[in-house]
């Protein structure tokens, strides 16, 4: 069974580090929501293995993001994961 990891990221969250290593080591792709992710931590993200920045811009719920994001996922399991 193949999975997609699915995150939400804003600013420089506390345990972004810890939340993405998590789904790396579940996960066989990570999709990550950049909703104003700080410009040197999207330069680190987007070097990880099995990891795509989707740019998502001002978006009123976070449930939207999360159906867009799901509807992007390459595999039928996802398993959704906060970076704070």
């Amino acid at each position: 069974m193949k999975i997609t990891g699915i995150t939400v990221i804003k600013g420089r969250p506390d345990h972004v580090y810890a939340c993405l290593t998590s789904l790396g080591h579940i996960a066989d792709e990570i999709l990550v929501a950049d909703i104003g992710m700080e410009k040197s931590l999207h330069d680190e993200v987007e070097k990880m293995k099995n990891v795509t920045i989707v740019p998502m811009g001002d978006v009123a719920y976070i449930e939207l993001i999360r159906e867009t994001l799901k509807n992007k996922a390459k595999y039928e399991h996802v398993l959704f994961l906060d970076a704070d």
